[in-house]
């Protein structure tokens, strides 16, 4: 005898306009503008105008304390948006595509009007290839700056995207991209490249096995990765494209004693829902009540929507000053380590809201433009509180130029002086942070 056996099984089904909701929520103001353009032709029920969105639905205010913290004077405000208008005209001009690219990565490197300075120097001294054409001295002389500040800003250079920019030949260059590379032995490949490209270039792959005293199949290995690197890492960017600016998704202006958050609603003009139209829900034709009656549905949701998406994003960018505020008002030196999911409880929101709230948008402040995420960064456990990683890699960094040159700290012996200062970290963690800083290991290092 058969036996019928009933399951009962649990499906989440998201409606249409559920969906619509979340894309809208993660849409930042460029794919906003073209979503609403795009609705504006199809719905009559739409229009637009550009003040129709009152001030109060899109600025927050939040109030500090001039007691515990700097203040940039008036006079450094005005300096900082004369900088910043410069900036804003060079990555705006089609010919600098690269240079919008490059620069946009080195942001949240601008603590001060000399970090803004020597790196747009640095960027316009490129070349076709993406080669700095400058030197250490030359930017010694031009900033009245030290050589070990000079490579300091060369170095942050070489860290962005694409790989090898900034390097000063073809050495260099797959050098520092091949420092990236997770792919074959580094410590070989970084010795062929500097000192047997030539070998390869005349295929003495056995020559150079036994030379170096490894297998033929690591020299081959090495040799398959070599070919995968890019020797002018500009190609790409076409100089004739027109570059698309990324503009802030929110703004944060510092006043007299409080911060005011407002959504940047200079991209898209005003949504607004045509009430003139209402009156023809009342036609005789039942075809023209129908569809008419669909497109005030679809904009008063569309609404809602819009309204939503500005609060959470007014809810999550306060939030983020909150949790950040010496950012706002010192600077990036005084980034905290904060969560998304810290987030999310401080609200009572989901993860996955604070995911989409801030996905692809940036913030605008006094230090500049960031993207969201750059304020949720990971820390490492201090005794006394935490350190970002950027912080840890200024401290490890700071450790290596105070050693011995003729006896180099090693990774372990790095970790043994973080350990003394309360700092938990492992040794590969220093490996990865020193290798990403573009510092070589300790023989390379070492100065006889």
């Amino acid at each position: 005898m058969s036996e019928l056996i009933l399951t009962v099984e649990q499906k989440q089904c998201l409606s249409q306009k559920t969906i619509q909701n979340i894309e809208i929520l993660q849409m930042n103001a460029q794919e906003l503008d073209a979503f609403l353009n795009k609705l504006a032709l199809e719905n009559p029920a739409i229009e637009w105008e550009s003040d129709s969105l009152s001030k109060e639905d899109v600025q927050m205010d939040v109030e500090y304390s001039t007691e515990d913290y700097y203040i940039p004077s008036r006079k450094q405000h005005s300096t900082h948006e004369t900088q910043n208008n410069a900036l804003e005209q060079m990555l705006a001009d089609p010919v600098n595509s690269l240079s919008e690219h490059i620069m946009f990565q080195l942001i949240p490197h601008f603590h001060n009007a000399k970090d803004k300075s020597v790196l747009y120097y640095l960027v316009e001294s490129l070349d076709g290839n993406g080669f700095l054409t400058v030197t250490t001295s030359t930017l010694c002389d031009v900033f009245n700056i030290s050589e070990d500040s000079a490579k300091h800003y060369i170095a942050l250079l070489q860290s962005v995207e694409p790989a090898g920019i900034g390097a000063a030949n073809l050495t260099e260059c797959l050098l520092l991209q091949i420092r990236r590379s997770q792919q074959c032995d580094t410590e070989l490949a970084e010795e062929i490249i500097s000192h047997h490209l030539d070998k390869l270039a005349n295929n003495q792959l056995k020559q150079l096995a036994k030379f170096l005293n490894v297998s033929i199949q690591d020299v081959t290995s090495v040799l398959k990765i070599i070919k995968t690197l890019n020797p002018r890492p500009a190609n790409g960017f076409c100089c004739n494209e027109l570059a698309s600016y990324i503009q802030p998704d929110v703004i944060i202006l510092q006043k007299h004693n409080h911060f005011q958050i407002t959504i940047n609603g200079t991209l898209a003009p005003g949504f607004k829902i045509n009430n003139n139209y209402r009156s023809l829900l009342n036609h005789p034709d039942q075809e023209v009540k129908e569809y008419l009656y669909q497109k005030f549905q679809q904009a008063d949701w569309i609404n809602k929507c819009l309204e939503q998406r500005n609060s959470t994003l007014l809810r999550v960018t306060r939030q983020i000053l909150l949790n950040q505020k010496a950012f706002f008002l010192k600077g990036p030196d005084y980034l905290k380590p904060l969560s998304q999911a810290s987030i999310s409880k401080q609200l009572e929101l989901h993860d996955s809201t604070i995911s989409r709230a801030i996905h692809d948008k940036y913030l605008e402040c006094f230090w500049g433009v960031f993207p969201f995420k750059y304020f949720f960064s990971k820390g490492v456990m201090n005794i006394d509180n935490e350190m970002t990683v950027e912080n840890l890699k200024k401290l490890i960094k700071s450790l290596i130029d105070a050693e011995d040159k003729a006896h180099p700290l090693s990774d372990q012996k790095l970790v043994n002086l973080l350990n003394a200062r309360g700092i938990t970290v492992a040794r590969r963690t220093v490996a990865k942070y020193r290798n990403e800083m573009m510092i070589p290991d300790t023989s390379r290092r070492r100065k006889m």
